[in-house]
């Protein structure tokens, strides 16, 4: 469930808008790479805060050496993108920048294993990941059992069929606040989302 339309709806305290970015200050914050940390790829990063915990982009690693060992790669490539670093139930939401694989890829895997949360996006970027995810699920196995509508087939539900989605709820007892995630013209539909913990500034886009 990929929550826009033109707002971004911000599980913080306090939301504000500075240029094109939405603006987001946070107190007592931590983040952890999950990825994309030593090469582009996999692109997840983990914020823990009193309020929320949330996901900025939940994506598939890819190898990036040029002297790649297909079997050797593949199978380090296939035990990270099966991996599930933190607890799917205890992230309240996950904004995706820009509906690259790299930067979406994993989000059908933390649904099937509890996140329940918000799905956070512009609009276009909404579209172009909804399109993404069925490829993903259809070259896949990662959606045999709750996204395909057999566990022989490779045909993928329609969201309105789809078993997952009528499982997906809102999560209750979070204080929202609206803000504004904008279009930003690095990459087709991509957003730019800047958050703010104590004097320390962290860009997305």
């Amino acid at each position: 469930m990929i929550i826009t339309n033109n707002n971004l709806i911000v599980l913080l305290t306090a939301v504000f808008v500075s240029g094109n970015c939405g603006v987001t200050p946070l107190e007592g914050a931590s983040v952890k790479f999950l990825g994309a940390a030593s090469q582009v790829s996999g692109s997840c990063y983990y914020f823990q805060t009193k309020e929320v915990n949330f996901l900025v982009d939940c994506g598939f690693y890819y190898p990036e050496n040029q002297a790649m060992e297909y079997e050797k790669d593949k199978k380090f490539t296939n035990d990270i993108n099966t991996q599930v670093p933190v607890s799917p139930q205890s992230i309240s939401a996950i904004v995706i920048t820009h509906s690259h694989l790299d930067h979406i890829g994993k989000i059908p895997l933390f649904v099937k294993h509890g996140f329940n949360g918000r799905i956070i996006s512009t609009k276009l970027t909404k579209e172009l990941s909804l399109v993404m995810m069925e490829m993903i699920l259809k070259g896949t196995d990662m959606g045999k059992e709750d996204f395909t509508k057999s566990s022989n087939s490779k045909v993928v539900h329609s969201q309105k069929k789809c078993i997952w989605v009528k499982k997906i709820i809102r999560p209750n007892k979070i204080q929202m606040n609206r803000g504004q995630l904008f279009d930003q013209e690095l990459r087709l539909c991509s957003g730019c989302l800047k958050i703010e913990v104590d004097q320390i500034r962290v860009l997305f886009e």
